[in-house]
């Protein structure tokens, strides 16, 4: 008898389980739905049977959708602490998970002196006593804690949500409401990085490059779109160096209608430039900074573009024929208000007079150079309209996104004009310092709307794998880049590479069906 009541048992477990599973499957009209599939096929009769009834089965899942973003502190190659931003997905009701961003917190600003501004001195008084020396990045706790903060608080809000509507995510992420430190940057990075993932995350599930996404959202037409002209650091003076020298960087742009063959040419160039620093001031002159670029101690200008010019005849490259040279003057860090004086070498001041012809004649006495970054003060709408007029056509001058226009008497009678109209301008945005990937995209189209041009700014403080993809997604004029100096650095410049023989060659495709 006891055999008997356990066999009947079973049959009840059974039939159970017969009843759930039917019910389950009806619920979902799973017979329905197969047989439509399957008759479908038969009329079609695919090759790939299997992989048509994939393709048409995916078609009837469920979105996948946000499960959760996680932060992580890890180590970055600085020795600093940053934050591994992971994203979750919900695919086919089962948690996975998706792609990663690194949050590396912004270098801190360094300030001169002069530079300071007598408000900013007046707000901390025990910073009154500020010397050149270059400040080490400090990440405290509140910064690492906030972005812990922001990353709880953006999964909550990102639950549930559409992971391929990336617009729809980086809205919420831009309603976070988050109790900020003193350094606003914090926030953005953390934001921008949680966005980057989210981004990198849809890539993976919809199987197309960041960039094509990107193209979607900016409503890009693959018959347009050109890659960017790549600036490659090489030279730092300014605080990150011993010398007197203020000029902030020298970099190589290349001149190469090749696009791979002018990314080598960079790389060339870096190397060249290192085997001349060796020699002329030992081994210890290849140390390089975070962005890859060299600092050797410099007092005036001319030291550097002679360092450049035998870099390039080692290279056995031409100026103009293979690279052109640009110069990054950072007028602001080297400006005195209350003198209204100019200090691009330690203890020799230049009127705005004085670096008007001090840059036109360093235009005439060098043909190679072509772009001139922040060479006066934002606020300095005047000389930035006279340099543009006195430079002419094909020269660029680079500045910040948002700068400030000065008031009409502030500017001389010949030159009511704003810097805003000047054609030659290229606006520079700084990577991170956009909240989500959908306002870059954005901003890039205000300023792409009319006459101006983009430069997308990296620093050593980025996600490697991705920058190329996001400055070919929204068409960046030119990207700057640290040094070919590492493994990181180096791959940026592949993948540039790499992006344009992938358009390259799917445009010859078209060609050849048309």
């Amino acid at each position: 008898m006891a055999g008997k009541s356990e066999l009947e048992r079973r049959r009840e477990e059974r039939k159970g389980e017969k009843r759930d599973a039917t019910l389950y499957l009806n619920e979902r009209s799973t017979q329905q739905q197969l047989e439509l599939l399957l008759n479908k096929a038969v009329r079609l009769k695919p090759d790939d049977l299997f992989g048509y009834l994939t393709r048409e089965l995916s078609c009837l899942a469920l979105p996948v959708t946000v499960y959760q973003v996680t932060g992580s502190r890890i180590i970055d190659l600085g020795g600093e602490t940053a934050v591994k931003v992971t994203v979750h997905c919900t695919i086919n009701g089962v948690s996975e998970v998706m792609q990663s961003a690194i949050c590396s917190f912004p270098l801190p600003v360094v300030v001169t002196p002069v530079a300071r501004s007598q408000s900013s001195l007046s707000r901390n008084s025990k910073q009154n006593s500020v010397t050149e020396d270059p400040v080490q990045p400090d990440v405290s706790a509140n910064s690492l804690n906030t972005v812990e903060e922001i990353v709880t608080k953006s999964s909550e809000l990102l639950k549930n949500k559409k992971i391929a509507e990336l617009e729809s995510l980086d809205t919420c992420l831009k309603s976070l409401d988050v109790s900020l430190p003193d350094e606003v940057t914090v926030c953005m990075c953390a934001s921008w990085t949680i966005s980057l993932a989210l981004a990198k995350s849809a890539c993976d599930l919809l199987h197309k490059p960041l960039y094509e996404l990107l193209f979607a959202m900016n409503g890009v037409e693959n018959e347009t779109v050109c890659p960017p002209v790549v600036v490659a650091r090489m030279l730092s003076g300014g605080t990150v160096s011993n010398g007197k020298l203020k000029i902030r960087d020298f970099s190589v742009i290349p001149a190469e209608t090749d696009y791979e063959e002018g990314i080598r040419n960079v790389c060339k160039f870096h190397k060249a430039l290192g085997s001349v620093l060796s020699v002329k001031y030992g081994p210890s002159a290849l140390a390089v900074l975070a962005d890859g670029s060299y600092a050797p101690s410099l007092d005036k200008p001319e030291q550097a573009f002679d360092l450049l010019q035998e870099a390039m005849t080692m290279s056995q490259l031409e100026w103009k024929t293979h690279l052109l040279l640009a110069v990054n003057i950072n007028a602001s860090c080297g400006y005195d208000p209350e003198k209204n004086r100019y200090e691009l070498t330690s203890g020799q001041w230049k009127t705005r007079d004085d670096l008007l012809t001090y840059y036109t004649d360093l235009k005439e006495q060098r043909p190679e150079l072509v772009s001139l970054e922040n060479p006066f003060t934002d606020q300095d709408s005047g000389s930035w309209c006279k340099l543009s007029e006195r430079l002419g056509e094909g020269f660029t001058l680079i500045g910040e996104t948002g700068r400030p226009e000065a008031s009409d008497e502030d500017k001389p009678e010949q030159d009511i004009q704003s810097v805003e109209s000047l054609s030659a301008m290229v606006d520079k945005i700084t990577w991170n310092s956009q909240s989500t990937i959908t306002q870059l995209c954005q901003t890039s189209r205000t300023i792409m709307s009319g006459t101006r041009q983009l430069l997308l700014n990296c620093d050593s403080n980025v996600n490697s794998d991705c920058v190329a993809d996001v400055a070919m997604g929204v068409q960046t004029k030119y990207l700057k880049l640290p040094a070919p100096s590492s493994f990181d650095f180096l791959g940026i410049y592949n993948r540039l590479v790499q992006i344009y023989h992938h358009l390259k060659s799917r445009d010859n495709k078209s060609d050849s069906r048309s």
